[in-house]
């Protein structure tokens, strides 16, 4: 199976032996499986936006041991929502900082803390903190997912991996509606904490770090690697520019990587 590539944009007249050339599937398969990787953190996001509807009613319960009122409930529910600028803000920062999979790794940390925090509570105040926390958690990661995602996919490949990620949390909340179906509501955020370890996993193995991100950063041999690794036979040898000129011109330097290769 080959995917066609067609000519970039602006591209030169000499440059037709490489604009129309066929890419297999094969080729193409370590930024499918980096881009799905990165999007995996979908997975624990949807079962978490599924949970307040198992949550609440169970809370509502005669014989439930935490009670709580038609205000707290409110809370319950929008808690999250409320969170998201600052989640936002810590994203770009982590993103800059460490770039885009490292954000996406130290964005599952609150998650996990605050889906402990939920299944061990014994009141509604700890059962908030726990939900800020997962807040913050969701509104961290979204952000480098989809960047990583344009940032590493072909052209012909980008659409559908970006939109990848909107379909794994569909998953996400199926796989709280059945734990739901099956367990009570604490049991339920222990599934979605454990949820969390799959992204963490694909991350961890399949996701080079951005080449975009490392040419921003000066690091010309790590984008050589990770292009490389998510573009075997299409990534060409970088020259190694001075440190100080790839923090003046990465952009023109990451064009120069990437020449006569349509990976942008």
């Amino acid at each position: 199976m080959t995917l066609s590539v067609g000519p970039s944009p602006g591209a030169r007249k000499d440059d037709g032996d490489d604009c129309g050339k066929k890419v297999s599937l094969r080729t193409a398969l370590p930024q499918i499986a980096a881009c799905v990787a990165a999007n995996s953190f979908y997975l624990p996001d949807g079962a978490v936006l599924g949970y307040s509807a198992i949550l609440i009613p169970q809370l509502e319960l005669p014989d439930s041991d935490i009670t709580v009122t038609r205000l707290q409930t409110a809370w319950l529910t929008s808690l999250m929502m409320l969170v998201v600028p600052v989640g936002e803000a810590v994203a770009v920062v982590l993103m800059e900082r460490w770039g885009r999979v490292h954000a996406l790794q130290l964005s599952l940390v609150p998650f996990c803390a605050g889906s402990i925090v939920i299944a061990l509570a014994d009141s509604f105040t700890l059962i908030l903190v726990g939900k800020v926390l997962v807040g913050i958690s969701l509104a961290v990661g979204t952000s480098p997912a989809s960047i990583y995602a344009t940032e590493v996919a072909r052209p012909d490949l980008r659409g559908a991996l970006i939109t990848a990620g909107p379909l794994i949390g569909a998953a996400g909340l199926l796989v709280a509606y059945a734990a739901g179906a099956l367990v009570a509501w604490r049991g339920v955020s222990w599934v979605c904490c454990a949820a969390a370890a799959v992204p963490l996993l694909l991350l961890t193995f399949c996701c080079p770090e951005s080449p975009v991100w490392l040419v921003q950063r000066g690091r010309l041999a790590d984008a050589e690697r990770s292009l490389r690794r998510l573009a075997p036979t299409d990534a060409p040898k970088v020259s190694r520019a001075p440190r100080a000129a790839a923090r003046v011109s990465s952009h023109q330097v990451f064009e120069k990587i990437l020449e006569k290769k349509n990976y942008i």
